[in-house]
C-alpha cells in the first residue's frame, strides 16, 4: 500500500502535524508583541487624557477664579455630594447649590454650579469627559454600570448630549457602555465639540405634558419605548391606527394645506420629528420628550415585530427601493415577515389593485414611503380599506434603509445636524425645504397665535 506524503508507517510526521517549531515561535513572539503595544498604546493615551486634564483645569481655574469667587459671594460655600467614580470608588463632588427658579436658571443652564467640580479634576476624581457619576446606591446594584467603571466620571458625557437632543433611546447605561468600548483622548476631543452646540439649544425637562400643541398639531409627546409599546399594541388590535410623523416640514405644508392639517388632527397617533420641533417646543414651553423620528423607529420596531411573529408591508419609493428595505429586513430581522412590496410609481387606475394586494396578505403595519403630505393622506383614506391595523408614512426612510441614500454619523445625529448632511446630499432637491422652510418654521412658531386656528376653520 502506496504511504500519503508526510506519513511513516502510519503516524503523521510530527512537523505536518503541528508546524515548522521555528514558524510557531514567530507566530507567538507577533501575538506577544501585539498584545504588548495595544496595552502600552492604551496606558500612553490614559496618561496623555489625564495630563491634558490637569493642564486645562489649572487653565481654567486660573482665569476663572475671580468667577469662582464671585459664585461663592452669591450662593456660599460649595457642596460636597457623594459620588461612585473610577473602579466604584466613593468621592465627594464639589459643586454650587443653585436654586432651579428665575435668573438662577441661567446660571444653572450655562453648567456654573459645576465649576468647583475643576478641583475634583485635579485631585483624580473626575474627568472632562466620562460616564456621568452618579449617586452611591443605585450604582452599586447596577450590574451595566460596573463594566463602565474602569473610566473616571466626566464633566460632560454621551448620556447628556444624547438626552438634550432628545435622542438619548438607550438610556445611560447604554451611553455610558458605549462611551468605555471607545474611551480615548480622540473620543473625549469629538463629545466635547459636540456638547458646545447641543449646551446653546439642548435642554432636559423633569417634566413635560403627555400631549403638545405645536402650530395648532397635537403630538402625543411619546418616548420611543412608549411609541413601540403603543404601535405593538395597536397590531394586536382589530382598530386600524393611523400614525404620523411631523417634521418642520410637514408643520409648513399644515400652515397653508387645510386637508393635511385635516388629517393630522384625525390621525391617532402624531410624533415629533427632528431637532426643529424641539427647538419649536423649547420655544414655545412646550418641552418633546423625544425626538422619535421613523428611520430611529424602524429598527427597534421590527425587533419588536420579529419577536411577536407580526407582519409588514412595504409601499412607495422609486422601483426597486421598497426591494431594498425587504432584503435590510430579511439580512437583519430573518423572522420578521415582509407581506409584500410595491413602489409608489403606480398609474391612479392601478390603486385599487394595490389596495386589493395588501388586503389579501392582512399586514400587521403597512409603511408608506411618498413624502409629505401625499403619504399621510393616502393613509387615512385607505388604511381601513386596505386592511392593515397600523399604517404610517415614513419619508425617506426607504432611502436609507435600501442604502440608495447614505444617513448622517451619529455624532452629526448627536448635535442635530442630520438635516445639514442632507442638505449636503441632496442640495438640489432640498435646498428650498431647510434653507428657507427652516427660516419660515422659526418665524411661524415665533410669531403663532393659537387664536389664529379658529379663523381658518
Amino acid at each position: 500500500m502506496s504511504r500519503e506524503p508526510g506519513q511513516s508507517g502510519g503516524e503523521v510526521d510530527p512537523l505536518l502535524r503541528f508546524g515548522d517549531p521555528k514558524d510557531r515561535v514567530r507566530r507567538s513572539a507577533r501575538r506577544a508583541w501585539s498584545v504588548f503595544a495595544h496595552r502600552v498604546a492604551g496606558q500612553c493615551e490614559t496618561w496623555l487624557k489625564r495630563g491634558f486634564d490637569i493642564l486645562l483645569a489649572t487653565a481654567q481655574l486660573l482665569v476663572l477664579w475671580p468667577l469662582l469667587l464671585l459664585l461663592r459671594l452669591v450662593y456660599g460655600p460649595m457642596r460636597r455630594y457623594p459620588q461612585l467614580g473610577r473602579w466604584c470608588e466613593p468621592f465627594d463632588e464639589f459643586a454650587f447649590a443653585i436654586p432651579v427658579v428665575g435668573p438662577h436658571r441661567i446660571v444653572r443652564a450655562l453648567r456654573l454650579h459645576r465649576l468647583p467640580a475643576l478641583f475634583n479634576i485635579l485631585r483624580g476624581d473626575m474627568s472632562f469627559v466620562g460616564p456621568r457619576p452618579v449617586n452611591v446606591g443605585p450604582a452599586v446594584r447596577d450590574r451595566l454600570y460596573r463594566r463602565t467603571c474602569s473610566a473616571r466620571p466626566g464633566l460632560v458625557c454621551l448620556h447628556w448630549i444624547r438626552s438634550r437632543s432628545n435622542i438619548d433611546f438607550e438610556g445611560e447605561a447604554a451611553s455610558d457602555a458605549e462611551y468605555e468600548s471607545g474611551a480615548g483622548l480622540r473620543t473625549d476631543v469629538g463629545i466635547a465639540l459636540r456638547a458646545v452646540p447641543v449646551l446653546v439649544y439642548g435642554s432636559e425637562d423633569t417634566e413635560v405634558p403627555e400631549t403638545v400643541s405645536l402650530l395648532g398639531i397635537r403630538i402625543d409627546n411619546y418616548t420611543m419605548a412608549d411609541a413601540i409599546d403603543r404601535l405593538m399594541a395597536d397590531m394586536a388590535g382589530t382598530t386600524p391606527t393611523h400614525v404620523c410623523f411631523v417634521n418642520a416640514d410637514c408643520a409648513n405644508i399644515s400652515a397653508v394645506n387645510a386637508h393635511y392639517r385635516g388629517v393630522l388632527a384625525r390621525a391617532a397617533v402624531v410624533l415629533a420629528d427632528g431637532i426643529g420641533m424641539k427647538i419649536a417646543g423649547k420655544l414655545k414651553r412646550q418641552p418633546i420628550r423625544q425626538n422619535v423620528n421613523g428611520t430611529d423607529l424602524f429598527p427597534r420596531l421590527c425587533a419588536e415585530m420579529e419577536a411577536a411573529g407580526r407582519s409588514v408591508y412595504l409601499l412607495g419609493g422609486k422601483p426597486g427601493v421598497a426591494d431594498g428595505v425587504r432584503d435590510w429586513i430579511e439580512a437583519h430581522h430573518p423572522g420578521l415577515r415582509v407581506a409584500g412590496v410595491q413602489h409608489g410609481y403606480f398609474p391612479p387606475e392601478q390603486e385599487p389593485e394595490v389596495i386589493a394586494a395588501i388586503r389579501s396578505v392582512q399586514p400587521s403595519l403597512l409603511l408608506v414611503a411618498m413624502g409629505a403630505p401625499r403619504q399621510d393622506e393616502w393613509v387615512a383614506e385607505h388604511l381601513a380599506e386596505a386592511g392593515a391595523r397600523v399604517g404610517m408614512g415614513v419619508g425617506g426612510l426607504f432611502d436609507f434603509f435600501s442604502g440608495r441614500v447614505s444617513r448622517a454619523p451619529q455624532w452629526v445625529r448627536d448635535v442635530g445636524f442630520e438635516w445639514a448632511f442632507r442638505l449636503l446630499q441632496e442640495p438640489g432637491r432640498l435646498w428650498k425645504r431647510y434653507v428657507i422652510g427652516n427660516v419660515v418654521f422659526l418665524w411661524r412658531i415665533a410669531w403663532y397665535r393659537p387664536d389664529a386656528d379658529a379663523g381658518r376653520g
